[in-house]
């Protein structure tokens, strides 16, 4: 099993349980950076592309949005141990998500 590891609280992840979680955020840290401030909100009409997207226990980042849609990159989606790039996530399945983006 892959470890991300930060000094971030939580964002050390051992095992097939924390992959997509570590991964999400570690792609969103070479993006913006460790030391970007964060704002989590709940609204898909505001997210876009580098949102880290947290729902039904499962942790992605947007690369693309569309208009009932997003594309994410992710790890371990259905206990795959895999990075895949490329999935089409709906808003409807984005009920309830909490959104993270990344701001300096």
């Amino acid at each position: 099993a892959m470890i991300w590891e930060s000094d971030r609280a939580g964002y050390r992840s051992h095992g097939s349980w924390g992959q997509c979680y570590g991964f999400a955020w570690k792609m969103s840290d070479l993006l913006y950076g460790r030391s970007a401030k964060i704002k989590n909100f709940t609204s898909y009409a505001k997210c876009k592309p580098g949102d880290v997207v947290r729902y039904s226990g499962h942790s992605v980042i947007i690369t693309e949005k569309h208009g009932g849609y997003v594309v994410v990159g992710e790890c371990n989606y259905g206990n795959t141990c895999l990075i895949k790039w490329g999935r089409k996530v709906s808003s409807a399945e984005l009920a309830g998500a909490v959104y993270s983006r990344r701001y300096r």
